[in-house]
């Protein structure tokens, strides 16, 4: 099997061998074992990765995606989730196939159908799958109900897309993704052979944040947490001090604590990339669990008022606002105290790895080949970055001269 060169204007120019198909195997130091960009002769590219599931005797291939739309990075990331899903006990290729039953029962030529199919697949098969689904049904189903799939082109897409930028422009970007991601899941059930979206551009520029809240901010939002109670103040606290997501502390399950061992083991099936995290909980973070009433049939630790045996709370607009208003600070997101958790204990010297496991990041120093062969958890130095970042945080609530001072402690 040849190499695949690493540059893209090499890659372009690769043929078919004897008029075959050939795969060309990835490459170099960061090369993914089983990666591969499959030519056919009819000139038609696609990256594909072979691996070994449990309990299959032969390997199985699964394809990543189409070489006009995936570099090689992206090519490599895909193919190392998708064994790290394997590692963590989930089945991409079984899901896969339980996708295409699940549109078996629709017309596959009406798009309405098509649609709701693939937000019921969502629904089931991705952590924000409600969230998608809704975009689907009110943000797309309406402007091409009951056309013919084959229909659809760019300009239908890119209607759309405008349409949704009026009043929520970034989110616009987002729904892009989702149709594009819908049309491709329409190629896969051989309903469609080209995605009229794959071209289509974002339209709205983003900056990335690189917002940072100061100490005296922290000290603002620490105290307007605490006067705001459970259960967003308590959530808002445990942002700061865990350094995990925002959905991820939200939808936080009693099973998933380990109270005596002191751990907090977020599943694959929760995690935003698919990979287990264990997260060490610090005397600060035991205190503010152990504070929460546990409610009779309901394993969140904090439930919905209106539904809490099967969701967690929600409403986090309003509750953001108010600590707004409560703490003066402004121009921050919930997601930002992630970023200055991670900024402050890399001031503390805490080694960028451990930060990014303890972010759960498979980017990084701990991205491609890395990540695949190097599996120590660094448990200990998790623990030891948290408690490091806990003391900054109870120095800054307890060091200062303001009379409104809550400790961590109380």
């Amino acid at each position: 099997m040849p190499d695949l060169p690493t540059q893209k204007t090499k890659m372009d120019r690769l043929t078919a061998i004897d008029n075959k198909q050939t795969d060309y195997k990835d490459s170099g130091p960061h090369r993914v074992p089983g990666l591969v960009l499959r030519v056919s002769p009819t000139g038609k590219r696609t990256w594909a990765v072979t691996v070994r599931r449990p309990g299959h005797k032969n390997p199985s291939r699964l394809t990543v995606g189409d070489y006009r739309e995936m570099t090689l990075t992206e090519a490599r990331d895909v193919a190392l989730k998708f064994k790290a899903s394997l590692r963590d006990g989930t089945d991409p290729l079984a899901e896969r196939t339980a996708k295409r039953a699940a549109a078996t029962a629709a017309r596959l030529d009406v798009i309405d159908d098509l649609i709701h199919a693939f937000a019921k697949h969502c629904e089931t098969m991705n952590k924000t799958g409600a969230e998608q689904a809704s975009m689907l049904l009110n943000d797309v189903l309406p402007h091409w109900k009951g056309r013919n799939i084959k229909t659809i082109t760019r300009r239908d897409v890119r209607a759309v897309v405008e349409i949704k930028k009026k009043s929520a422009p970034v989110r616009a970007n987002r729904l892009l993704t989702l149709i594009k991601r819908f049309f491709g899941w329409a190629i896969d059930l051989d309903v469609i052979e080209v995605n009229p979206a794959r071209d289509v551009k974002r339209v709205t520029q983003e900056a990335s944040r690189d917002r940072v809240l100061t100490d005296q901010e922290l000290l603002a939002v620490w105290n307007a947490a605490v006067d705001a109670g459970a259960p967003f103040g308590s959530i808002t606290r445990l942002l700061m001090l865990t350094a995990q997501r925002r959905d991820e502390v939200a939808g936080m399950r009693w099973p998933e604590l380990n109270l005596d061992g002191n751990e907090w083991v977020i599943p694959a099936t929760r995690s935003k990339n698919g990979i287990e995290n264990r997260v060490p909980l610090t005397d600060d973070v035991l205190a503010i669990i152990e504070a929460q009433p546990r409610i009779d049939g309901s394993h969140f630790v904090f439930p919905s008022g209106r539904s809490p045996a099967t969701r967690h709370v929600s409403g986090f607009s309003k509750a953001k606002a108010r600590l707004d208003k409560m703490s003066g600070v402004t121009d921050w997101r919930l997601h930002d105290l992630r970023r200055t958790a991670a900024s402050g204990m890399a001031r503390y010297q805490v080694a960028p790895h451990v930060v990014e496991k303890l972010l759960n990041h498979v980017s990084g120093i701990l991205g491609g080949v890395a990540g695949v062969y190097n599996r120590f958890g660094y448990d200990t130095e998790k623990r030891h970055a948290l408690e490091t970042w806990a003391m900054h945080l109870d120095g800054v609530v307890t060091g200062s001269k303001s009379n409104n001072v809550v400790s961590l402690h109380k």
